[in-house]
């Protein structure tokens, strides 16, 4: 299925276009700022494009002579045709496919509501979780709880995601599985957080069954997961 949105606005620089999906990038404005904007709308439209496993795509001619926006979409799929998932993420696990007993997780994000709700999922399939809603406080709990696994907001306030799991590697000894959760997915994002010391890295909003799985397959007996930055 096609949509195709056009207008007769502003239009869109030739040199903006093949960055216009990209995360701030904004054309130029006038002085009185009444546009407004942060640059960030089409990059969420396409993130949930891609989502939904089709594209979008910008046209047009030029500063003044509008824009063209086509979104593609696959049409639904009969049952039984359900597509492999993407290298590197687990596939839908059933319902076994939980997190062994025992499994100690620690979530910082300071999203209180997207922190409890995600700890109300773990706990729910018998994970022992705690929440912290600060980067400070979450390493000074983990130095406390030795979790096994830390789920870490990117864009926390006082210390990033990044550098919270740069020293919780340096500052505890033993396995510990670090999974990225943020809102930021250009590649250098992940990139960074994969160099910082995670195993994983989601861009929000992360599948419920897809994070349950990826927990259940790594913290098996002898399981060495690695480094994966996820679509």
């Amino acid at each position: 299925m096609r949509v195709t949105v056009s207008d007769n606005g502003c239009g869109i620089a030739p040199a903006l276009l093949p960055g216009v999906f990209d995360l701030f990038t904004q054309g130029q404005r006038g002085r009185d700022r009444t546009q407004g904007g942060l640059g960030i709308g089409l990059a969420i439209v396409h993130g949930l494009v891609r989502m939904h496993g089709g594209r979008v795509a910008a046209h047009s001619d030029g500063p003044g002579q509008g824009a063209r926006f086509e979104v593609t979409l696959p049409l639904a799929r009969t049952p039984g045709t359900e597509p492999a998932p993407p290298r590197g993420v687990p596939g839908r696990p059933g319902a076994s496919a939980r997190p062994p007993p025992g499994t100690t997780v620690l979530v910082v994000d300071d999203n209180r509501d997207a922190a409890d709700t995600l700890a109300a999922l773990l706990q729910s399939q018998g994970v022992q979780c705690s929440i912290e809603y600060g980067a400070a406080a979450g390493l000074q709990r983990a130095l406390r709880e030795r979790p096994r696994v830390c789920i870490l907001d990117i864009g926390l306030p006082e210390m990033d995601g990044c550098e919270l799991a740069r020293q919780l590697r340096a500052a505890l000894e033993g396995p510990l599985l670090l999974v990225a959760q943020s809102g930021y997915g250009q590649v250098h994002d992940r990139a960074a957080g994969l160099a910082a010391g995670f195993d994983y890295y989601f861009v929000k909003p992360v599948a419920a069954d897809t994070l349950l799985a990826v927990l259940a397959d790594a913290l098996q007996p002898g399981a060495a997961p690695a480094a994966l930055a996820t679509p």
